[in-house]
C-alpha cells in the first residue's frame, strides 16, 4: 500500500515538473517574440540612369545598425562601387563591404515596379537574433535624379502596444522634393 502511495505521489510530482517545464518554456517563447513591423510606401519610377536605387534598415535609439530589410540588388552587388552616390548613408550604416555571400544574396532584391510596397520585420538583428524590446529607428534612402538623395524615417517601440506613425521625409538637396522616388512611408508595428 505505500509502495502505491510514494508510486502515485512520485508520478504527480513528475506530472507537475512537466507542466512547469513546459509553462517556463513557453514563457521563454512570449519573451522572444518581440512582433514584428510593417513598413508600406508607394514607389515611383524615375526614367533616368543611377536612380531608383532604395534600401530600408533598421538602427536602435542610438544610431547604431540592427538590420538591412531591403535593397536593390544594383547596389547591393556591387553597384555602390561602380558608383559611389548608390545608397552612400546605407552603405556606410551596414558596413556592406564586408557583408558575408548570404547576406548579400538573401537581402538584394531587383528594383521593384511603381506602385505599393511592403516590408516586414521580424524583429531580428542582421545575425538572426531577436532584439530586446525598446525604441528603433526604420530608415530609408534613395537615389533620386542627378545625384539628389532622399530619407524617411520613423521611430517604432518595439514590444509594446500596436502602433502606427508615418515617417518623416527629408531630401538633399531641398529641391529634389519636385520629384520623390518613395512617398507615404507608414511603419506600423504589430504585437
Amino acid at each position: 500500500m505505500k509502495r502505491a502511495v510514494y508510486l502515485t505521489l512520485l508520478c504527480l510530482l513528475f506530472a507537475y515538473g512537466a507542466n512547469d517545464a513546459r509553462a517556463e518554456k513557453k514563457t521563454t517563447e512570449t519573451k522572444d517574440a518581440i512582433g514584428s513591423v510593417v513598413v508600406t510606401y508607394d514607389l515611383h519610377r524615375i526614367q533616368t540612369h543611377g536612380t531608383n536605387q532604395v534600401a530600408i534598415w533598421v538602427e536602435d535609439a542610438s544610431g547604431k545598425f540592427i538590420n538591412t530589410l531591403f535593397v536593390t540588388r544594383f547596389t547591393s552587388k556591387g553597384g555602390y562601387i561602380r558608383r559611389p552616390s548608390s545608397l552612400k548613408k546605407w552603405v556606410e550604416k551596414s558596413d556592406w563591404k564586408n557583408a558575408t555571400r548570404e547576406e548579400i544574396d538573401g537581402l538584394s532584391s531587383a528594383t521593384p515596379a511603381a506602385g505599393s510596397q511592403k516590408v516586414v520585420w521580424n524583429g531580428k538583428d542582421k545575425n538572426g537574433k531577436t532584439i530586446k524590446a525598446g525604441k528603433y529607428v526604420i530608415c530609408m534612402e534613395g537615389n533620386l535624379r542627378s545625384g539628389k538623395m532622399m530619407y524617411a524615417k520613423a521611430e517604432v517601440m518595439m514590444g509594446g502596444k500596436i502602433q502606427k506613425s508615418k515617417a518623416e521625409t527629408t531630401f538633399e538637396p531641398e529641391d529634389g522634393k519636385s520629384e520623390p522616388l518613395f512617398e507615404n512611408v507608414v511603419v506600423e508595428y504589430v504585437p
